[in-house]
């Protein structure tokens, strides 16, 4: 609707653009292979970023796929999360009280997604988060190979 846009250059950031740095590697081969649950829990976590970060904001997005595992990081200058309250926003239906007065048309359940998804998939979660600086959250995926090993075999 033209109230803001995503720019992928700093130097032609305006006033209204959001600054998106995203990097993206794999050691294993030149695709990076993922569950597609979890393509959208990224667009989730990066909506939520975008969603709590005021326009002319920063967010940065890297993945990483190697052979332990994939590596995920969502980072924002954006409002933060108060300190008290970071293990409750993974709650459903929960956000931060700073946030109360933000309008977005969602349900509340993106970090609650987020984080059951890592869990049920072997992963890890974080969150870092101060106010008036913005959160980090940082995922860890084990390797599918890993996960697969994992998996106790199906009786016949």
């Amino acid at each position: 609707r033209g109230r803001y846009r995503f720019v992928f250059n700093l130097a032609v950031q305006d006033a209204h653009d959001y600054y998106v740095d995203l990097r993206l590697e794999g050691t294993r081969s030149t695709a990076i292979v993922m569950p597609a649950i979890f393509r959208e829990v990224l667009r989730d976590l990066i909506a939520n970023a975008r969603k709590y970060t005021a326009p002319g904001g920063q967010i940065r997005v890297a993945l990483h796929a190697g052979t332990a595992g994939l590596r995920c990081v969502i980072e924002d200058n954006g409002r933060g999360i108060p300190a008290g309250e970071i293990a409750p926003v993974v709650e459903f239906g929960q956000r931060g009280s700073n946030v109360a007065d933000v309008r977005t048309y969602g349900a509340g359940c993106g970090l609650t997604k987020a984080f059951l998804v890592t869990r049920q998939l072997g992963g890890r979660f974080w969150i870092a988060s101060e106010i008036g600086r913005g959160t980090r959250i940082r995922l860890w995926l084990p390797s599918q190979d890993a996960a697969a090993a994992r998996m106790p075999a199906l009786a016949e």
